[in-house]
């Protein structure tokens, strides 16, 4: 067996110490996260209980829902703020009985600023004018999928992800089949993902000549939802005042 030089060896027992001390702390993690999942799923229990002793369960939207997710060392990352499946998943599940039938689901892409819409015209009470949109017909089964791609971003450099791996702010887009995202100090493509092909995120597509056209095609819907949002991406689209 070949020894390694005594530098190399020092560097190898650096990394060993550092994924000992790296796997501990993501154990510890899911510790936490689990712990606190079996505290809210007894919560949600006492609330449902609550509503039926009252008489009102199936008179109620019960929404659950989150507002990011959590990479939990995956892709070696702590916290949120970053393009992966594990960071920007959230759940959207609704129990009302009166106009969302149990056990249905959709794949309908959803972003947080479309709930309000959605469960307001749920519950049949006139929404004032947002960016979100109303996917109360998904809801419903009376429709299918009404947008096509959604924003996803991180505005600033601060941050968990900021402080532990330097990620600062980027912009992109979720579709059906593709995440796209790319650096908002430079406008650089930064990463792109197969999701059907690649759920695990695992194989970064951007730089693969294959995939230049859509690249370039996810990059202009970006630049097209951005507008539609008034986000002048501050750190890169000309024609930004706010520097």
């Amino acid at each position: 067996m070949q020894k390694c030089r005594a530098q190399d060896c020092l560097y190898l027992e650096m990394a060993r110490a550092w994924l000992d001390k790296a796997n501990s702390s993501i154990r510890q993690w899911y510790c936490g996260y689990f712990a606190a999942i079996e505290a809210l799923d007894q919560y949600m229990g006492l609330i449902l209980q609550t509503l039926e002793d009252k008489g009102i369960l199936d008179n109620t939207i019960v929404v659950f829902t989150s507002d990011h997710g959590d990479n939990l060392g995956s892709h070696r990352q702590q916290g949120k703020e970053l393009p992966y499946e594990e960071s920007l998943s959230i759940p959207f599940i609704i129990r009302y009985p009166e106009k969302a039938a149990s056990g249905s689901m959709s794949d309908a892409l959803l972003s947080p600023i479309d709930m309000m819409p959605t469960i307001l015209s749920l519950a049949e009470i006139d929404c004032p004018e947002v960016d979100g949109k109303d996917l109360s017909g998904i809801v419903e089964g009376r429709q299918s999928d009404l947008q096509d791609a959604i924003l996803i971003m991180k505005l600033s450099w601060l941050g968990t992800n900021w402080l532990t791996n330097g990620n600062g702010p980027w912009r992109g887009v979720r579709t059906k089949g593709y995440t796209y995202a790319r650096k908002s100090t430079t406008l650089e493509p930064w990463m792109l993902f197969d999701n059907e092909k690649d759920p695990l995120q695992l194989n970064n597509l951007v730089d693969d000549p294959e995939y230049a056209g859509l690249v370039e095609e996810l990059d202009h819907r970006t630049d097209e939802l951005l507008i539609e949002a008034s986000d002048p991406e501050k750190y890169g689209l000309q024609g930004s005042t706010d520097q």
